[in-house]
């Protein structure tokens, strides 16, 4: 069997899920961008990853940024269940229960699957700026209201999967600490 290569978009244009061709650099086709990207370092978080059940909720949260592609790029028609956001809550409640409260910023580093995690967490910001700029009133955030709220969440579990892998295999975290910082006037 030949293999076909599309070649619609060997201009620098695709079609955007209403139909209209635009080029590559527009906010939607970022949006999609940075959300493979995350589902690509989530499954590149996953190669390190020895603990069943982290590697199951990252599974999930892997199935669950295709369903947010779908939101954010008009594929879906409806938004993203609550039920989804629940359950990172749920998450990161129990893996909050394992490990130090911190009074300081914590610098990214540790163990490798807490570096990656990291990762992760940035790239999930940065996919919750493109998505709110395809958005271009209150009408189409609170169409998207679950999946905002989920991609914001999804940064902090993140961020305490990170803290809970360094705990659970006994990395300290760094602290950053401003005395390096002058203080502005």
């Amino acid at each position: 069997m030949k293999k076909k290569y599309p070649s619609s978009g060997d201009t620098g244009k695709a079609r955007l899920s209403t139909g209209k061709l635009a080029g590559k650099d527009d906010a939607l086709f970022e949006a999609m961008g940075t959300l493979d990207e995350l589902n690509s370092i989530v499954g590149w978080v996953r190669c390190v990853c020895n603990d069943k059940t982290l590697d199951d909720q990252l599974g999930r949260i892997q199935k669950n940024l295709f369903e947010v592609g779908g939101v954010a790029g008009g594929w879906s028609g409806r938004d993203i269940s609550s039920r989804i956001i629940t359950q990172l809550e749920k998450q990161i409640s129990a893996m909050n229960e394992q490990i130090p409260d911190f009074h300081s910023f914590i610098l990214p580093g540790g163990c490798e699957l807490a570096g990656r995690l990291h990762i992760a967490r940035t790239v999930t910001r940065r996919a919750e700026r493109r998505i709110s700029a395809i958005l271009a009133d209150d009408a189409d955030r609170k169409k998207m209201e679950n999946t905002l709220r989920f991609i914001n969440r999804l940064s902090d579990w993140f961020y305490t999967a990170a803290c809970f892998v360094n705990a659970i295999e006994r990395h300290s975290e760094t602290v950053w600490q401003s005395k390096d910082v002058k203080k502005q006037k």
